[in-house]
């Protein structure tokens, strides 16, 4: 008797659980998740079910992010260090990291993640920042390894709304 074909919303439970992307769930929220995987990432993301997701409050400035950010990219991410926070006229983090001085433009809060992806693609401990998208009125990021991610480009379900600098992150990876 051949086996019934897994229904999308399990083939990406089972495929975050064999990456080990997914915190242990329990049996009601599996069957609350859509079956839809445009939004299946985001919920569970909301739901704090992803290992490395993270929900953001549009009202989060980048200076507020940065620390828990910088502690789920892990690696180098570590050595950052916050110099100054400048408001005005235009938003800007001055940050140290290894002997450097960079001083960026963070307007919105995918500035920030763009700036800490670049920062740190070399670095083949150090996790990117993938933007799934707003749920809830909430900002869903997610913090992935390297090869985490790798495996994940791959994948149908993955629609992170930053795609292409992940990609572009993953060109640098030291295998």
């Amino acid at each position: 008797m051949p086996s019934k074909s897994l229904d999308s919303g399990e083939r990406v439970l089972a495929k975050l659980e064999q990456l080990r992307l997914l915190r242990p769930t329990d049996s009601a929220l599996r069957h609350s998740l859509p079956e839809d995987e445009s939004v299946l990432l985001l919920r569970l993301c909301a739901r704090e079910a992803l290992v490395g997701g993270i929900s953001v409050d549009f009202g989060v400035r980048p200076d507020e992010l940065i620390g828990p950010l910088l502690s789920l990219v892990s690696g180098s991410a570590r050595e950052l260090r916050v110099l100054d926070s400048l408001s005005s006229p235009i938003p800007e983090l001055i940050v140290s990291y290894r002997g450097q001085t960079h001083r960026w433009h963070v307007v919105v809060l995918q500035d920030l993640i763009r700036e800490l992806n670049r920062l740190f693609h070399e670095d083949p401990f150090a996790g990117a920042i993938a933007v799934l998208g707003e749920w809830d009125e909430m900002l869903q990021l997610w913090c992935l390894g390297k090869s985490q991610l790798a495996a994940l480009m791959k994948e149908d379900f993955f629609r992170a709304e930053n795609r292409s600098d992940l990609s572009t992150v993953l060109q640098h990876r030291v295998n």
